[in-house]
């Protein structure tokens, strides 16, 4: 952008629906939802192709939104989540491609969990704004592009880098 402010790019990564947000500290640029009428169920072939597909359509819009860091939302299994369901291992495989894609065209990653950001029980979390953007509470210059919970949500993920600094820290500790 040439005037010293960070621009992002912000990704909620789903292998049916995947939102996108170009931000600022300050506004929303532009988002994106890629989105798929069918699902990919237990087809791995399938879920492989659509991986590549959300990958072609995220670099595209990388290419044409200069931006820093990328901010994904990565994928931690925690208990009781997916358990026994036919699309569990579509998100982490998704996660992977596109940590694995986004490193290989050189894009600075900042990997960051649904537990950190989206949990409203979590110190410091970002979860209100998503409940602000989804009541059209406005406090956020361009908010009206993110349209639905898959932009909403990675519009929280922005937001928790831009206003904190932070990544996914050791879960460990």
């Amino acid at each position: 952008m040439g005037d010293g402010v960070e621009t992002i790019v912000a990704i909620d990564p789903g292998s049916l629906h995947t939102g996108v947000v170009h931000m600022t500290g300050r506004r929303v640029l532009d988002s994106r939802t890629f989105a798929f009428k069918v699902g990919c169920g237990a087809d791995n072939d399938l879920l492989d192709a659509r991986c590549e597909e959300i990958w072609t359509l995220l670099r595209r819009f990388l290419d044409t939104h200069e931006h820093g860091p990328v901010v994904m939302e990565g994928f931690v299994p925690y208990p009781g989540r997916c358990g026994g369901t036919k699309g569990s291992h579509q998100t982490p495989w998704l996660c992977g491609q596109l940590l694995g894609h986004l490193r290989e065209a050189g894009e600075e990653v900042v990997l960051q969990t649904s537990r950190q950001v989206l949990n409203g029980r979590t110190r410091g979390n970002a979860a209100w704004t998503v409940d602000w953007l989804r009541n059209s509470r406005q406090f956020y210059l361009g908010q009206g592009l993110v349209t639905n919970e898959h932009e909403r949500s990675a519009f929280a993920h922005g937001w928790y880098y831009l206003h904190t600094g932070e990544g996914a820290p050791n879960e460990e500790g």
